[in-house]
């Protein structure tokens, strides 16, 4: 993701990563579709395609649900 998350979001993404909340849904080439506790998101490799179904994500264009599956990814 090209835009900085703050460390504060980060660290809650983190948190909800080593909760275990964090459920791949379907794989493709381009994109995971995930759920993140209760939300959606959408993780892609172009940026405009990442999306989350919460609140803060729709006011920031990130949100600590985004930064829980980028963690994963960096631990997979």
């Amino acid at each position: 993701m090209a835009k900085l998350i703050p460390g504060r979001v980060r660290n809650e993404g983190i948190k909800l990563f080593e909760k275990g909340l964090i459920a791949i849904s379907q794989v493709s080439e381009t994109q995971l579709d995930t759920t993140v506790g209760q939300h959606h998101l959408i993780y892609a490799l172009d940026d405009p395609e990442i999306m989350c179904d919460c609140d803060f994500f729709a006011q920031k264009g990130y949100c600590s649900h985004l930064a829980a599956v980028e963690y994963y990814l960096k631990k997979c």
